[in-house]
C-alpha cells in the first residue's frame, strides 16, 4: 500500500465519497492504490476522513468512508493587493493555504497594475496545498475594490503599510483579525487614510520593506504562533 498521501473531494454521500478523473489518476495511476486500500482525504470544509476504496472505473474512484474528524475553522482572513507576477500570486495562496487561512480577497488597489486573477486556477493551487500540508479547511478567495474592503465587519481590522509609522506600535496579530496588505508600491496616501477612517489599526512586521507575498506569510505565521 502507497504512504498516507491526503485526497481532495466533496462528492460524499450517505458515508461514500467519490473522486473526480483528475483525483483518481493520481491515486490510481501514479500512486498505485489499488482496491481495498485504505485512503486519507478532506472536503475542505473541515472534515477529515479515512475511507476504503470499493470500486475503480474510467469514470473514477469510490470509496467507503470509515471515520470522520472534524476541526475548528481558521479565522485569520487576509486582503491582499493584486500584484503583477501571476508565479506570486500563487505562491502566496499556496503558502497561505498551507499555514491555515479562513479567507483570502485580493483586492483592486489604486497601484494594482492588475485588476483581474484566474480565481479557478488559484483554487486548484489552494487544493494542492490543503492536500500537502494534510488540512481540512480551503480558504474562500475572491476578488474584492478597496472601498468594498471598507464595509466589511470585523472585530479586529488590522493594515501593514510602508509608509512612517509611529515607533511604539504594539497592535498584535491574533488569530481572528483580517488584515489588509498592500500590491507593489504600497497602499496609497489616500487608502491608508480611509482605512484608518474605518477603524483599521496598523501593524507592523519588522524594519525591512516585504514583498506583498512574502508580507502575507508572515501574517499567516505570526497568527499562528500568536505573536
Amino acid at each position: 500500500m502507497p504512504g498516507n498521501f491526503t485526497f481532495f473531494t466533496q462528492n460524499i454521500v450517505d458515508l461514500r465519497a467519490e473522486f473526480d478523473e483528475s483525483e483518481s489518476k493520481h491515486m490510481i495511476q501514479v500512486l498505485r492504490y489499488q482496491l481495498n486500500d485504505d485512503i486519507y482525504f478532506t472536503d475542505g470544509l473541515g472534515n477529515k476522513y479515512q475511507g476504503r476504496i470499493s470500486e475503480i472505473s474510467k469514470k473514477g474512484v469510490k470509496c467507503a468512508v470509515l471515520s470522520k474528524k472534524s476541526e475548528n475553522q481558521p479565522q485569520l482572513t487576509l486582503g491582499v493587493g493584486i500584484i503583477k507576477n501571476s508565479d506570486r500570486i500563487e505562491i502566496l495562496v499556496e503558502k497561505c493555504t498551507e499555514l491555515g487561512l479562513k479567507s483570502l480577497y485580493f483586492i483592486q488597489t489604486e497601484k494594482s497594475i492588475r485588476s483581474n486573477l484566474n480565481t479557478d486556477k488559484l483554487k486548484k493551487t489552494a487544493i494542492s496545498a490543503l492536500k500537502q500540508s494534510n488540512g481540512a479547511w480551503l480558504p474562500q478567495i475572491s476578488i474584492i475594490r478597496f472601498k468594498e474592503v471598507l464595509s466589511l465587519n470585523f472585530e479586529n481590522k488590522l493594515i501593514a503599510h510602508c509608509q512612517d509609522q509611529d515607533e511604539d506600535l504594539k497592535e498584535k496579530i491574533a488569530h481572528n483579525s483580517f488584515v489588509l496588505i498592500g500590491p507593489e508600491g504600497d497602499f496609497s496616501p489616500t487608502e491608508i487614510k480611509l482605512a484608518l477612517d474605518s477603524d483599521f489599526k496598523v501593524i507592523q512586521l519588522g524594519q525591512r520593506i516585504l514583498r506583498t507575498e512574502t508580507a502575507a506569510i508572515a501574517v499567516c505565521t505570526l497568527a499562528n504562533i500568536g505573536v
